[in-house]
């Protein structure tokens, strides 16, 4: 095995894939509430050690060299985007922690929730407060979806409270979850929560901003920064592989060469 080219390998699919994450934040920038992705990388262990083969001999050198690079899982950046005026009294944004619940009219348990930070709400044809981009009914506090009058002017509180015709209709459920690393991605814009109940959900204190809708999460600049340091890290494994191709090539036709 050729561990300098496996090394070099490992270090140019790890920056491909920091690449792909990147231009899917950089995408998104500009995305309602949108939460990037963080790729982490974590050091390989050497092949004897990764693989419990404690039985070969030991290669001092090559061991200190480590196995490369490889990917651990994705993190989500929960920072909250700048506040963006739309005066429309059906989109909210929220300040602090919290994220809205909307029901996906599917499945059971967690399958039926769905969270996020978009409060694009509108009214939909059956009179139900809904998430505009997916359709998904938003839940009041006590987990029932709102159901208003199409044709009055309603009226988001900062406390959540929706009102109509000076009447109270509901409480918008701003939830936390026990653990936020427990949220993932679930496509839309949305994210769910893998094996937790809504008794475990917790409520949240995060301010109702009726009018405003709070922006991407994505700092476009840093994005192009680490975009910049990802390719050269491509190039620059690229030219190692390279190298360690030339080695090989002349190892076969020079020093193996039958005199």
């Amino acid at each position: 095995m050729n561990y300098g080219l496996y090394t070099a390998a490992s270090g140019m699919m790890v920056n491909m894939y920091r690449i792909d994450v990147i231009g899917n934040n950089l995408a998104n920038a500009n995305t309602t509430a949108f939460k990037p992705d963080v790729t982490t990388i974590r050091w390989r262990e050497p092949e004897r050690i990764e693989g419990h083969v404690g039985n070969v001999p030991s290669k001092t050198m090559l061991e200190r060299l480590g196995g490369g690079v490889q990917l651990a899982p994705n993190s989500i950046l929960f920072k909250d985007g700048d506040l963006e005026e739309t005066s429309n009294p059906l989109d909210v944004a929220l300040q602090g922690e919290g994220f809205f619940e909307f029901a996906t009219g599917r499945g059971e348990g967690y399958e039926r929730m769905r969270f996020s930070r978009d409060g694009r709400f509108t009214i939909s044809g059956d009179g139900y407060l809904v998430h505009a981009a997916s359709g998904m009914r938003v839940l009041d506090e006590g987990d029932n979806p709102i159901r208003l009058d199409a044709t009055g002017d309603v009226k988001i509180h900062p406390d959540g409270t929706v009102e109509q015709a000076a009447q109270r209709v509901a409480k918008l459920a701003i939830v936390m979850p026990p653990d936020i690393k427990q949220l993932r991605k679930a496509g839309g814009n949305m994210f769910l929560l893998d094996n937790v109940s809504q008794e475990s959900l917790l409520p949240a204190h995060a301010s109702v901003k009726s009018g405003w809708l709070e922006g991407s999460a994505v700092d476009s600049m840093s994005m192009m920064m680490e975009l910049s340091s990802a390719n050269g890290a491509i190039t620059a494994n690229a030219r190692m592989i390279q190298m360690n191709d030339a080695l090989m090539n002349s190892a076969i036709n020079r020093l193996g060469r039958v005199a």
